[in-house]
């Protein structure tokens, strides 16, 4: 895993000092990271993309999170940061036309002996194409999932006990994609105590609908 240079920010995001990435997650420290959602509103009812966490992971190694998710090395902006970390894991090239602003979250958890809190920019783009032509990183993700936005809304608000979704799993380059379905409970995904993923479902319902204004 790399250890690259973090920027550090204040729980104000303010900007105080630098630290390796090791170092923000052992102290706990404030950093900023980037969220890209991957909306499908032309896939069946609207689907969204979300990826499972390689088991290699030093946080929440295995879970359900985000499409794309990343750290901001030092100086990187959150456009360049989004536009980097979408080629890399899914392997596909985003003009930053394409990515729609959808706020700024906040985010603390303990994971073990890790203290991960994030300042965290949050994007959204529209893709229309199926799980079997993406080219997932291996190294970083185990499979990535298709979510359907009203299913997920219910399975979110704790309306339905689980969800049984389409997902590719991962594995080395040249080899043949696996796909399947997977039946999901909402002990699989990363936890949160804001709602996070319910409101990720309500806004690929507004894209789907057209809506000018979407945020989270």
């Amino acid at each position: 895993m790399s250890d690259e240079l973090l920027d550090v920010y204040d729980e104000n995001g303010y900007h105080v000092t630098e630290a390796t990435r090791s170092e923000v997650h052992e102290k706990g420290l404030w950093h900023k990271t980037v969220h890209v959602w991957v909306f499908a509103p032309g896939l069946g009812d609207g689907q969204i993309l979300f990826q499972q966490r390689s088991d290699a992971k030093d946080i929440a190694p295995g879970m359900i999170a985000v499409a794309v998710g990343g750290h901001l090395s030092k100086g990187e902006s959150p456009l360049a940061g989004a536009v980097r970390e979408l080629t890399e894991e899914l392997g596909i090239r985003v003009p930053v036309s394409r990515l729609r602003p959808l706020g700024v979250r906040q985010s603390a958890y303990r994971f073990g002996q890790f203290v991960d809190r994030e300042i965290q920019t949050l994007y959204g783009v529209v893709d229309n194409r199926g799980l079997e032509n993406y080219s997932v990183a291996a190294q970083e993700i185990a499979a990535i999932l298709h979510v359907p936005a009203n299913a997920g809304l219910e399975f979110f608000s704790g309306r339905l006990n689980c969800l049984v979704v389409p997902v590719l799993y991962s594995t080395k380059p040249g080899s043949a994609a696996t796909t399947g379905t997977r039946v999901l409970k909402t002990a699989d995904f990363l936890p949160s105590v804001d709602g996070y993923f319910a409101r990720v479902c309500l806004a690929a319902q507004h894209i789907r609908r057209g809506d000018a204004q979407v945020l989270l």
